[in-house]
């Protein structure tokens, strides 16, 4: 039923069912002025009237408080950082989800330092730059950021220019189990 009238002027209806449906591939689009929602691989997705498929942004399940990693003393450029006393290229930590995005990179620092911090993934042999953030002259700073990673592999941060205090970095991801 139609809700809003003169209170609202935007169309807006109250749906009194809504029909989950589990798509092995993309379904075809649904009639015009219609929205359909379903789960492929336990992801949950909507098409619009146009058949484009839409991923629910922040639906899954969070890293919260997410992964971090750190090193001791002064840290100069080109050094990994750590994983439990691991260098994380050695051993990262492992993206164990469907899907995953890295929505947060945060950093501290003992000192106001100027330095970039690089994100890697890695299976151990090869190792691709996701994303670099940049810290100038700060202790702390925290960037939003919209990286997709893979499945399976591991991630692994460097500090690629400048030097930090006793850094800290950490990544929350989003994605599905």
């Amino acid at each position: 039923m139609p809700r809003g009238g003169n209170r609202d002027g935007r169309e807006t209806f109250v749906v009194d069912t809504l029909r989950l449906r589990d798509k092995g591939s993309v379904p075809p689009a649904p009639q015009t002025g219609a929205v359909e929602f379903y789960f492929r691989n336990r992801i949950a997705y909507w098409l619009d009237e146009d058949g484009v498929e839409h991923p629910f942004g922040g639906f899954g399940v969070s890293a919260s408080p997410g992964f971090t990693w750190g090193r001791k003393g002064t840290v100069s450029s080109g050094v990994y950082l750590l994983n439990d006393d691991v260098p994380s290229n050695v051993t990262g930590r492992v993206v164990p989800f469907t899907g995953p995005t890295i929505r947060k990179i945060f950093v501290t620092n003992g000192s106001a330092s100027t330095f970039n911090v690089s994100l890697y993934e890695h299976d151990g042999v090869t190792y691709t730059l996701l994303t670099t953030v940049s810290l100038s002259s700060q202790r702390a700073a925290s960037f939003t950021v919209n990286v997709p990673v893979t499945t399976g592999k591991q991630l692994a941060i460097k500090i690629t220019s400048g030097s930090a205090d006793n850094p800290v970095v950490g990544v929350i991801l989003d994605g599905a189990l």
